[in-house]
């Protein structure tokens, strides 16, 4: 959309409201926020009209509410000095209010999610800008009346259970104003549990995707019923009584992504490996909260089968048999000891980063059984959550559809990519897009 139609109304910086005693004045950050490279994670949250609202006065409302949040998740706040501390004296975040002359339908109608980069704060879409707030929230009016509140979070200081965390409890804390057991309680001990390297000028090396000016993202959706065909399908081909929604939805897109970009380039001489990220919190042990601040997720890869025939089926097969290797890896390993695991992985990732191997990879997070929608800030449930469109290919984001039993998924890809890949025979009679 063209951001022209954008109008800002205002941008302030909200600081935390803080009681006593006051929060210390440096954070330390974990070992992989130190190595994780620093971009904003953005989602937002689309609201239709309603009619309760006129006599609420909503930018007030999100600014009084934030800063109670922030009281609680004060790192969040303060500001990168180098690659080891968060500083918690200079603090606040930047929300931004701003309207758009259309109406949200039109927005979410489009058939591509980089449409709605307009209600994002400008230029931060997976990037990250220096000296700027690790938040920067926008609430966007539209014509009809509706509105969306988009969420920027620094993935410095925070992956997706944290940001899951922080829009839920913004949400709780601005719907219920004034109540006393509105306080949230994050874990803020991220070097205590993961202890970083002590020098500040350790280079990131996870993360670091290479930015491509021609990439689009799409929002795909599996509804329940097309996912339990697809379950069918896994189990009477392979076996396997119980593939879940994300084996099946990643391995569908991962293979047809990989055979659209075949049909584009056939001499690629690109070895696809397929990444699935793991959230280590109920993982390690003994379990950390899901409260925990900061990031702590691991990997597993499959190639890709050389079977052709089955490929969709061994692929599931394949994902299956990882994952459960690799939970049963991980299921004694300490927090000490997956530390020691994240520093063998540091070498591998210094290759795939700088793009110097062969590899194509295929990375796909789930945040399916995340509540993003059920962030109600007073104003009922959202009608749509979405994350901004990625400026890298390859790299899926699952969650689950409004109903709770089936799959959004958000697919970066090159375009000529996506042309083919949004047209695959395959992949259709299960996802709907839009």
């Amino acid at each position: 959309m063209d951001t022209s139609q954008l109008q800002l109304i205002s941008t302030k910086i909200i600081k935390p409201s803080f009681s006593t005693p006051p929060p210390p004045q440096k954070y330390k950050l974990g070992l992989i926020d130190q190595l994780l490279n620093n971009v904003y994670i953005p989602i937002a949250f689309f609201y239709p009209h309603n009619p309760n609202n006129a006599s609420i006065n909503i930018p007030s409302l999100l600014e009084n509410s934030l800063s109670k949040v922030l009281a609680s998740y004060y790192p969040l706040a303060g500001k990168e000095v180098d690659n080891l501390n968060i500083d918690c004296t200079e603090m606040g975040a930047t929300l931004i209010e701003a309207s758009v002359d259309c109406k949200m339908s039109h927005i979410l109608s489009q058939p591509y999610v980089n449409a709605q980069d307009v209600i994002f704060p400008s230029g931060l879409n997976w990037r990250f800008k220096p000296n700027e707030s690790l938040i920067v929230a926008q609430l966007t009016h539209f014509a009809c009346g509706g509105i969306a509140i988009s969420l920027c979070m620094s993935h410095k200081v925070s992956d997706a259970q944290t940001l899951c965390n922080f829009a839920r409890d913004w949400a709780f804390v601005t719907k219920e104003t004034g109540e006393q057991n509105s306080s949230p309680s994050p874990q803020l001990n991220a070097a205590t549990i993961i202890p970083p390297f002590d020098d500040p000028s350790v280079k990131p090396v996870f993360g670091m995707f290479l930015e491509q000016e021609n990439c689009i993202s799409k929002r795909f959706v599996f509804n329940s019923s097309k996912l339990s065909q697809l379950k069918a399908k896994i189990s009477s081909e392979t076996g396997i009584t119980n593939p879940t929604r994300v084996e099946v939805v990643t391995a569908l897109i991962h293979k047809c992504a990989y055979e659209a970009a075949l049909k584009v380039d056939p001499n690629s001489n690109k070895i696809p490996i397929f990444v699935q990220v793991v959230n280590m919190r109920p993982v390690i042990n003994p379990p950390l909260s899901s409260n925990f601040v900061g990031n702590l997720a691991n990997y597993f890869g499959v190639p890709f089968p050389e079977d052709k025939d089955s490929t969709f089926v061994r692929l599931v097969s394949d994902l299956r048999g990882a994952k459960v290797g690799f939970y049963e890896k991980f299921k004694e390993v300490t927090a000490n000891e997956f530390r020691e695991e994240i520093l063998k992985s540091v070498e591998y990732m210094k290759v795939i980063s700088a793009g110097e191997s062969n590899l194509e990879q295929y990375i796909c997070t789930s945040m399916c059984r995340f509540p993003f929608y059920d962030m109600d800030f007073g104003w009922g449930k959202p009608q749509r959550v979405s994350f901004a469109a990625a400026p890298f290919k390859n790299f899926v984001i699952l969650m689950d559809d409004r109903n709770g039993d089936g799959v959004e998924a958000f697919v970066p890809l090159e375009d000529k990519i996506m042309y083919v890949f949004e047209k695959d025979p395959e992949l259709l009679p299960y996802a709907s897009s839009g």
